[in-house]
């Protein structure tokens, strides 16, 4: 399934498929395709997001200096809930969690939200730099 993200950037298309969410650019009828740029994607209340998206607006904001987005399924079932986890200079999570709500109502969509922000001295990396999602989430 293709759909036109218009959101910061109206010639970005998103295709969609197994959870994956391929970015690339459309441009005068030509597709081009990013290599490796599948992105892990979440549904948030229906609504499916890449991570990429929301750290992307997390990281607009002012102190932030790096930032990981997981959906982490509640205990008793539900939707998914959204946890950041970010590296922050001096600033409480609870204070972050206020402004990270407040820019990603107004960039991406006022239906998503943060359940918590955790602020943490680094984030787990692979050799290639990737963010280890996994041990985040399983903290």
């Amino acid at each position: 399934e293709a759909s036109q993200a218009y959101i910061n950037n109206p010639t970005a298309l998103h295709l969609r498929g197994m959870n994956m969410l391929f970015e690339g650019l459309k441009a005068k009828g030509a597709l081009v395709i990013v290599p490796s740029s599948a992105i892990d994607t979440m549904n948030l209340g229906g609504i499916e997001v890449s991570s990429a998206e929301i750290e992307r607006a997390v990281l607009s904001m002012d102190g932030i200096t790096d930032a990981a987005a997981i959906a982490v399924d509640p205990p008793g079932g539900g939707p998914s809930l959204l946890v950041l986890y970010v590296v922050a200079a001096s600033a409480t999570p609870e204070t972050l969690k206020r402004a990270a709500q407040d820019t990603i109502s107004r960039t991406l969509n006022p239906l998503f939200r943060v359940h918590e922000v955790r602020v943490v001295d680094s984030l787990p990396r692979t050799a290639s730099n990737k963010v280890m999602r996994r041990v985040l989430r399983d903290q």
